[in-house]
C-alpha cells in the first residue's frame, strides 16, 4: 500500500507551487482505484464465507438458518433482541446460537451466562480489513 499521506502532502505541494493539477488527480483517482479494488475484493471474501458458512448448516432446523441469515446484517448478536427480529421465541434461537458457535459460525464474546452477545467474527475481519490506522 502506498504512503498516501506523504503523497497527499506532495501532491497539495505541487499545485499549489507548480499548479500541477494533474498530479493531484492522479493521486486521488488511484486512491478511488484502490478502495474500490478493496470493495471488490471483500464483498467476494464475504460472499464466499456466507456459502462456506451456509454449507455447514444444511440440513439443520429452520431457526437456526433465520439466525444465521441474521447474522449477515447484525454480526453482534443477543439472543432477545435476534428472537424479537426474526419472531421466534427465546428457547430456539438460544438453541440455535449455541449451534452455530459449535460449527465455528459464531463466537460468543461476553464469557457470560446472561446478557451473552454471540459474534460473527469471520464476517467482521473480513469488512474490517484495511481499515487498519496510517499511524
Amino acid at each position: 500500500m502506498a504512503d498516501w499521506t506523504g503523497l497527499a502532502v506532495s501532491c497539495r505541494t505541487q499545485v499549489r507551487q507548480t499548479g500541477n493539477w494533474e498530479a493531484w488527480l492522479e493521486f486521488y483517482l488511484e486512491g478511488v482505484k484502490e478502495t474500490a479494488e478493496q470493495a471488490v475484493n471483500s464483498a467476494t471474501q464475504v460472499l464466499a464465507l456466507f456459502e462456506e458458512d451456509r454449507k455447514k448448516i444444511q440440513g439443520e432446523n429452520a431457526t437456526l438458518i433465520r439466525v444465521f441469515q441474521h447474522a449477515h446484517v447484525n454480526p453482534y448478536m443477543e439472543i432477545p433482541e435476534t428472537a424479537k427480529v426474526i419472531g421466534v421465541t427465546y428457547p430456539p434461537v438460544a438453541a440455535a446460537m449455541v449451534r452455530l458457535s459449535e460449527l465455528g459460525i459464531v463466537k460468543e464474546v461476553t464469557g457470560r451466562r446472561r446478557g451473552r452477545i454471540f459474534c460473527y467474527q469471520a464476517y467482521l475481519r473480513i469488512l474490517s480489513e484495511g481499515t487498519e490506522s496510517l499511524r
